[in-house]
């Protein structure tokens, strides 16, 4: 009896500390002039401001009054597209809680991080005979946590597409689409599936930031970064997404523990950081296409996320042909999906962002063809309906950019 009431009591307290949500709204601002775009993103210097894409943002209930003063007094219109995010929270516990107990996992449902480790064992473990498949450790998270990967290879030196998703852990449809598209790679039978197989190595990271994963699910959905405490500062956690050494600081970065776009004390400074920057180097020139999957905006993105001496955004030497490609994987995903895709460089397409993932894998890794896709929805809680969708999508896209990219490479 005593035992079950402290698990009761367990229980209980894991649901007390759990950040809520009651009556945060998300609004949706039109923003069409210059000084409205500059205005915007002094917005996001604001803490308690959550910017969910360059357009949406979550306000807390007792800021919303004054934040839609400021837009009126600012000439920015909006409009509300959710007036109370604990009622998606909400529904996808439910989603979550009515999952199929019988199996480790379910592709078509929100995965705990031990879940998806089950997962990733066992597509390994269903590796077809035409390849080799393997699950190998990217590192450890700051709190101890694997970063698993599968590789998948046929063992004739072909080029390497790289993919990863969760480095922003609250974007969990990313993480799904990347699961999808993994057992597509390896159990897949199709002749699209088995020509990725064996033209290319595959190598698949689908968490790259453990520790603020399992935090998204135990404690604040929301949560964005990783969860390493800084120094002088209650505020916990560095955006990775802005701290990887290149152009560190540059722009669209915060110097502010307490921000969600925190670029971290020094360039690299996070160990999840540095287990990325140490696997691109590592696979270096046999890298032919990178990916790092983020949610959402809709928009096939690539280099550059920063700006140059002038404060423009800086453009690629090889900007025409990455542009080319992004927009044949764009119009696939269009295709595949029927939403409208945006493509183009980061800080062009979206706002500068500087220290990111694409950044790094382009300039110092030399990976040309480096893609961040920024998935569909209009949520970070999206219906677990959308995951299907989202993984087809994807899969139109990725063939599309690996195609092109075999194309380009052959002339």
């Amino acid at each position: 009896g005593d035992m079950r009431v402290l698990l009761l009591l367990c229980a209980l307290v894991a649901v007390l500390a759990k950040k809520r949500y009651d009556n945060y709204q998300v609004y949706q601002l039109e923003i069409l002039t210059d000084s409205q775009i500059q205005f915007t993103r002094g917005l996001h210097h604001d803490d308690e401001l959550d910017f969910w894409s360059d357009t949406d943002v979550m306000v807390p209930p007792h800021r919303v009054e004054g934040f839609l003063a400021v837009l009126r007094n600012n000439g920015i219109t909006y409009t509300l597209l959710n007036d109370n995010v604990q009622a998606d929270l909400d529904r996808e516990e439910m989603q979550i809680e009515q999952r199929d107990r019988t199996r480790p996992y379910d592709l078509d449902n929100w995965n705990t991080y031990t879940q998806i480790l089950d997962a990733v064992d066992d597509f390994v473990a269903a590796c077809p005979d035409d390849v080799t498949c393997e699950r190998v450790s990217m590192g450890q998270s700051y709190e101890g946590n694997d970063v698993p990967a599968i590789t998948i290879s046929s063992g004739s030196g072909n080029p390497v597409i790289y993919l990863d998703s969760l480095i922003h852990c609250r974007e969990w449809l990313a993480g799904a689409t990347v699961l999808r598209l993994a057992d597509r790679l390896i159990n897949g039978n199709d002749d699209e599936a088995v020509r990725m197989r064996t033209t290319y190595d595959w190598y698949i990271a689908p968490v790259i930031n453990p520790d603020g994963y399992l935090y998204t699910w135990s404690n604040e959905r929301m949560w964005r970064k990783n969860r390493e405490p800084n120094d002088n500062s209650n505020c916990v956690g560095t955006d990775l997404n802005r701290n990887f050494a290149v152009e560190w600081m540059n722009a669209g970065t915060s110097s502010s523990p307490c921000s969600d776009t925190y670029g971290g004390p020094s360039a690299a400074s996070a160990i999840e950081t540095r287990n990325v920057q140490d696997k691109l180097m590592e696979l270096g020139d046999s890298i032919h296409g990178a990916i790092s999957y983020h949610s959402y905006a809709r928009m096939w993105l690539h280099a550059y996320g920063y700006v140059d001496r002038l404060g423009r955004c800086a453009t690629s030497d090889f900007h025409d042909e990455i542009y080319r490609v992004a927009e044949l994987a764009a119009l696939a995903v269009e295709e595949e999906g029927g939403q409208n895709w945006q493509y183009g460089p980061v800080c062009t397409v979206i706002y500068p962002a500087s220290g990111s993932t694409v950044d790094f894998a382009h300039d110092q890794v030399g990976a040309i063809y480096s893609f961040t896709p920024e998935l569909r929805g209009f949520s970070f809680a999206p219906d677990a309906d959308q995951i299907e969708p989202s993984y087809r999508e994807q899969w139109a896209g990725l063939v599309a950019m690996a195609d092109a990219i075999a194309d380009a490479r052959a002339h």
